[in-house]
């Protein structure tokens, strides 16, 4: 998540609740306008749950009142795996669950730092089928993870899948 930075703010504290209405907990602090909130001892995520978040600006002189609610994008997938020649067809991309994401986009490019413009298809579970493939193309795969709040952005992780005969990586 991330928010706008507040004058004089050294730090942010940032507050998690399963409901816009819950019991805010404080999960975390950043020096920064951003936050990655992962499970933690005390503080879990679970998958298909929305959290909101709060945050405060901190200074030496103290923390101001906490933000509005906000809903929060699940983060991108991590364990983006795509399969290398295993079927004649079609490649099989598959990821680990994000908690709180209903749904996944999945993207393609033959070039590991490329655009990723091409859509390969919407999940709701954590893999996805590439049929639109040829033969002897090396494709690279990031995934976003999609709730009813929007899309986290495109994964940092990737990895490549072939239809053989696989060119070497």
């Amino acid at each position: 998540m991330s928010w706008g930075a507040v004058e004089g703010a050294e730090s942010y504290q940032v507050y998690r609740a399963p409901a816009q209405d819950g019991e805010y907990q404080l999960i975390g602090s950043a020096d920064s306008t951003t936050y990655y909130d992962r499970p933690s001892e005390g503080h879990p995520l679970f998958m298909g749950t929305i959290y909101w978040y709060r945050v405060q600006a901190c200074n030496a002189a103290g923390c101001s009142d906490l933000s509005p609610p906000a809903a929060g994008y699940p983060p991108p997938p991590e364990g983006i795996q795509a399969t290398d020649g295993e079927y004649p067809d079609r490649i099989v991309i598959s990821w680990t669950p994000v908690p709180g994401a209903t749904s996944y986009q999945v993207y393609r490019d033959t070039a590991r730092n490329g655009t990723y413009n091409t859509f390969v298809g919407e999940a709701a579970s954590a893999s996805v089928e590439d049929a639109n493939v040829s033969a002897g193309i090396r494709y690279w795969y990031r995934v976003k993870a999609c709730n009813k709040f929007g899309c986290s952005s495109l994964s940092e992780e990737r990895d490549s899948g072939c239809v053989e005969p696989c060119p070497v990586p």
